[in-house]
């Protein structure tokens, strides 16, 4: 068990989790080991928990390493005896990467221990606290560039390096002579560089008989282990985690299918980009990175990607990459994204300030149609004929969002039993009672009389037409692989738009929502009806829930205001659907 899950014990048939504490830390910690229970005797709970304590525990070990150094009154940075070990594994890890980097060099005499060694034999002690200085400096360095170090440590770090500080020779309550000690070891660990690359030359073993020595590879050998363990038991995968991300944008804040699917478009993008798999892997220079990297990225980039290499299809023209409202709606998921990570204790670090989001960017605006334009979309010359049976969705739908001002998967997604009667009034229930169903937000969910205009039109024929043919769905539509059913609608819309001469791009199917809104704004039709109606929860929560217990006689007086100068085109349309075969087949059968 423990091969597979280093640490995790049973005990009188309880599972537990054990951490060796680093030598390095035992002085601090008081301790040799952490263990305690996992609170489970069931094997695959305990694997659940395993992974989110192991990751816990390597992470305050990670702090806690790095919490030792302090400044006193004097403005000296006062050195422990663990900080000196600190510095020395510091030190034992660039002798070990140069010995494992350079194996060739080293053997052909190209390199020798003159590139790795530190100290002469005159060195002196100014030279020594120097070099102790340089080593520190290096040390903080690393940490504060791999976001390793804690507040403390970065400000001690800018002190040193600005000479606002300076090292001094006195241990918090106590004389160390923390100088003679390094100097010692140091000499130590360069005699082991100069045998261990004597050793290379002569292709022969070499084991250090120095006690410190060997000390400090034991533990530097644990802790590359322990940072194996961790990058490859206890790292978590971003898609993983966006699971748990997904779930509580559904549950609790009710974001709609459509929504997340997008959400996990801009979570790919952003991991590709920056070329990382594991949410805990992730730095600030990987943040800027990615916002230098994604103002390259195509539009229609997911059609153009062959695999999984997004850099094959990378731009420099800026007029063929992504626009800024684009990058910044994808840069804005991603930094809620780290936040839920931050939040949920996968990272300890709030990497969000390295993520520059496009500011100030204008939003593309969406403009109503004109009495122009309803003339020319509803000419019976030039609209879908209800004739042809296959293009019955095409005809209705355009028709209910205008009347309605709803949604264009709102209308798509309808079944047949979303037809229903309130008090005798035949209405339209958007809702989300279906797998294949989802609304905007949860504010979103609505029941809307059906407008006059579509009875007299002879809508309630093409339902029970449905009905009648045992169809679950209102329009026989296919669902796309995003969950939608309203995109090869949209597609057939925009292309209908061009062919009779309505080419602005602001002008799209969702222009339907802002006519309505246009006209109810006319109408002076309450904002409170007008939020109920179409399903907004930004203009006035409070009005639009208490439109929703308003009497569903007064709704429908509401939404009857709504009218367009269009009554000759729509009549030219009804004569055509009233002959069509879904209504002949109707009368036929009674």
């Amino acid at each position: 068990m423990s091969y597979h899950y280093p640490g995790l014990i049973i005990l009188y048939g309880q599972f537990y989790i054990r951490v060796r504490i680093p030598a390095c830390l035992r002085m601090i910690a008081r301790c040799k080991e952490i263990r305690y229970s996992l609170q489970t005797k069931i094997y695959q709970e305990a694997i659940e928990k395993y992974h989110v304590e192991f990751a816990h525990l390597q992470a305050f070990l990670t702090i806690f390493k790095d919490i030792i150094m302090k400044v006193n009154e004097n403005k000296q940075l006062t050195l422990t005896e663990t900080d000196v070990d600190k510095l020395l594994l510091h030190r034992l890890e660039q002798i070990q990467t140069f010995l494992e980097n350079n194996v060739d060099e080293i053997k052909s005499r190209h390199k020798s221990e003159a590139d790795i060694i530190l100290l002469s034999r005159d060195k002196k002690e100014a030279d020594i606290r120097k070099l102790m200085q340089d080593m520190i400096l290096g040390y903080l360095k690393g940490l504060v560039d791999k976001n390793k170090a804690n507040i403390t440590l970065r400000m001690i770090y800018t002190q040193l390096k600005n000479k606002e500080i300076e090292l001094g020779l006195v241990q918090q309550g106590e004389k160390y002579d923390w100088l003679k000690a390094f100097s010692t070891h140091i000499n130590h660990l360069d005699h082991y560089a100069q045998k261990s690359v004597k050793a290379i030359q002569e292709e022969k073993h070499y084991a250090p008989t120095n006690p410190k020595v060997i000390t400090l590879l034991r533990t530097y050998d644990s802790m590359k282990t322990d940072e194996r363990i961790h990058c490859s038991m206890a790292a978590t995968h971003w898609k993983k985690f966006f699971k748990r991300y997904l779930t509580m944008k559904k549950n609790i804040k009710g974001t709609s299918n459509k929504r997340l699917c997008k959400l996990e478009k801009c979570i790919w993008l952003a991991f590709a980009l920056m070329k990382r798999e594991y949410v805990e892997d992730v730095t600030k220079q990987d943040c800027r990175q990615l916002c230098e990297l994604i103002h390259r990225v195509p539009k229609r980039w997911q059609e153009k990607i062959r695999g999984d290499d997004i850099f094959q299809i990378l731009t420099d023209n800026p007029e063929k990459a992504l626009s800024k409202t684009t990058i910044q709606g994808y840069l804005t998921v991603f930094k809620e994204y780290m936040r839920y990570a931050e939040r949920e204790e996968i990272i300890s670090n709030n990497l969000n300030s390295a993520v520059d989001v496009p500011i100030n960017v204008k939003p593309f605006q969406r403009e109503p149609f004109t009495a122009k334009d309803l003339h020319k979309m509803f000419n019976s010359e030039t609209y879908i004929d209800p004739r042809i049976r296959k293009d019955l969705p095409k005809f209705w739908i355009p028709i209910i969002a205008l009347y309605h001002g709803c949604r264009l998967n709102e209308i798509c997604q309808l079944d047949v039993n979303d037809i229903v009667q309130e008090k005798g009034i035949p209405c339209i229930s958007i809702n989300a009672n279906a797998p294949d169903k989802s609304v905007k937000n949860k504010g979103s969910e609505r029941i809307i009389p059906l407008h006059p205009k579509l009875i007299e039109m002879g809508f309630l024929y093409y339902v029970e037409y449905q009905k009648r043919g045992h169809k679950r769905k209102l329009f026989d539509l296919k669902q796309i692989k995003n969950g939608m059913y309203g995109s090869p609608v949209q597609h057939w819309f925009a292309r209908y738009l061009d062919s009779i001469g309505i080419t602005e791009t602001t002008k799209v199917f969702h222009s339907f929502r802002h006519t309505f809104e246009t006209m109810a704004t006319e109408k002076r039709i309450p904002p409170q009806y007008q939020n109920a109606i179409c399903g907004w929860t930004e203009q006035g929560i409070g009005q639009r829930l208490y439109a929703h217990k308003k009497d569903m006689n007064i709704m429908l007086e509401e939404i009857s205001k709504i009218n367009y100068p269009i009554n000759r085109e729509l009549s030219e349309l009804k004569k055509s659907f009233m002959d069509s075969f879904v209504v002949r087949s109707l009368r036929a059968n009674g």
